[in-house]
């Protein structure tokens, strides 16, 4: 019943009192939103300073925990020390003026949400019908939290797919820089006029590349090679390198959890997330300061999902970093792993580094918590889904190679400068190269000299015919020919076409000339049928 049907049956009850007497009570009882009356207090000055209970039913001491025996005859100020203002002055309000008043407010006091319409009864007194909507504003909110998550999970898609789509282009035009700029460089003398630009086109290429590799990162795009991996061996290897790189005005403390922390990952990827966090550790803490990194395996149930959308229930390594650097406020926290936002000075930051973590961390199912006050410090907790079994046996540390060679290799890539620049770099190195620009090329020369192939050399995105397509024809027409997959587009991309599975070879543009060189060998010197390294 509304309140409009409570005044009604009050009228007739001034009326005739005593007929109406037991609807009204009836009335009074079962309805089932709560019900209160009260009678207002001033103070000498006319104005409200508290109010008393008159009279509540039973749906009333429901929704409140209030028991009905121990509040009437009390005020308001008694049953609930802490009451805010709002309702003493609201209420006052409404007896001085017999304006109804209608309106939602949270009671800090009972922690719940009410949406109330206050009606004044006598000069002093005035009655409310609540009806508790906590639920319903917890409902609201969460969806808002979800729509917001949803509207960043889109931005930060639509940025990934830029951010995959402009790699190609870049690593093809970087492979070139830069192997042009290693090329030149053993062609000039060392102390001569030109050798220290070269060199400085050189570093800014291979930082270039970096960069690419962060964004690709970002986007969860990058080729990786997950493997077991026990968290306290290989962080504990890192501690001295993030020690020289953190300065000394910064005191690491490494503590490792007491029993293993087995995850499956690639182990550049933990370095990645360690350095980038450190880093972003050091440069909040101007003056100095300490960062803390520990390893521990936690138990995440559903409860605790609630404030990370990314978790699901279960078993996780982790990677704690804490600072006693300056800390966030809510807003920063908030765009903390949107690419380029940076509260750094102008070229002290690219606003990648937690971009970067967070898409790492995302891309091996895991998922990032943070905690941080202004002026007291930021703690980043990585959470990796655990693995119980111990870690592989680490590989011997592969021998040094010979890069030189004699055979011939057939090389294909639709891009002329890639081609150019790879087949400069293999002849150097003395192997006969067989090139083609396009796939139908390529199976051309295969006919020609198929008696000689000893590996094919492909890009994996052609016009015509991908790379995968290109080896399958090959080998048709040369049983057991080796392949090497190269390609400057992002892992997903190449995963479509058939290349990144096990057993297969692939280097990931821009490629050193050493990389490339050491790869090819590697590969011609191995076992037939041998899986990749």
């Amino acid at each position: 019943m509304g309140i409009s049907g409570i005044d009604a049956a009050m009228n007739e009850r001034t009326k005739d009192q005593e007929p109406h007497e037991i609807e009204y009570q009836l009335v009074f009882h079962e309805m089932t939103d709560a019900f209160a009356v009260h009678e207002m207090i001033f103070d000498d000055a006319g104005a409200p300073v508290d109010y008393r209970f008159l009279s509540v039913n039973p749906a009333f001491a429901r929704m409140t925990g209030l028991d009905p025996s121990g509040i009437v005859g009390k005020t308001v100020r008694e049953v609930i020390p802490g009451i805010e203002p709002f309702w003493i002055e609201t209420y006052g309000e409404l007896v001085r003026s017999g304006v109804p008043r209608f309106f939602e407010h949270e009671s800090r006091g009972l922690g719940r949400h009410y949406e109330v319409k206050a009606y004044r009864t006598s000069p002093s007194r005035f009655a409310c019908l609540f009806v508790d909507v906590t639920e319903r504003k917890r409902e609201a909110r969460e969806r808002e939290r979800l729509l917001e998550q949803l509207a960043q999970a889109r931005k930060m898609e639509s940025i990934g797919r830029l951010a995959g789509g402009v790699a190609h282009d870049f690593n093809n035009m970087l492979n070139v820089i830069l192997a042009n700029a290693e090329m030149a460089l053993e062609d000039l003398p060392l102390f001569g006029p030109h050798h220290e630009a070269v060199s400085q086109i050189r570093a800014a290429a291979r930082r270039s590349a970096a960069l690419t590799g962060q964004l690709l990162a970002f986007a969860r795009k990058q080729p990786i090679s997950p493997r077991p991996l026990e968290l306290n061996e290989h962080v504990g290897k890192l501690i001295t390198m993030l020690r020289r790189l953190l300065g000394e005005e910064i005191t690491l403390d490494w503590r490792p959890c007491p029993s293993a922390v087995g995850v499956q990952m690639d182990p550049s990827q933990v370095d990645q997330i360690l350095t980038n966090l450190c880093v972003n550790a050091r440069d909040a803490m101007e003056e100095g300061g300490r960062i803390v990194i520990e390893t521990a395996v936690v138990d995440v149930a559903e409860a605790d999902c609630a404030e990370a959308s990314e978790a699901v229930p279960g078993r996780y390594g982790t990677i704690t970093v804490t600072d006693t650097g300056c800390g966030m406020d809510a807003e920063t926290q908030a765009r903390l792993f949107e690419p380029f936002f940076t509260t750094k000075s102008m070229g002290r930051g690219t606003g990648l580094g937690l971009a970067t973590v967070h898409g790492i961390v995302s891309q091996n199912d895991g998922f990032i918590c943070v905690k941080s006050e202004p002026g007291r410090g930021t703690t980043f907790r990585v959470l990796i889904p655990s693995r119980e079994e111990g870690p592989a046996p680490e590989a011997p540390a592969p021998r040094p190679l010979e890069t030189l060679g004699t055979e011939t290799l057939l090389l294909v890539e639709d891009e002329p400068e890639i081609l150019h620049v790879a087949r400069r770099i293999l002849e150097r190195h003395g192997y006969r190269v067989l090139i083609a620009a396009h796939p139908e090329s390529a199976l051309e020369q295969v006919k020609a000299h198929a008696a000689e192939l000893r590996l094919l050399v492909t890009d994996v995105i052609m016009p015509g015919m991908n790379g995968g397509e290109l080896a399958a024809r090959v080998k048709a027409l040369v049983p057991g020919l080796r392949v090497l997959f190269m390609s400057g587009y992002t892992a997903d991309y190449i995963a479509r076409h058939g290349v990144l599975e096990p057993g297969v070879h692939f280097i990931q543009k821009p490629f050193t000339k050493a990389d490339f060189t050491r790869t090819i060998r590697m590969i011609l010197d191995s076992t037939p049928g041998a899986p990749a390294s």
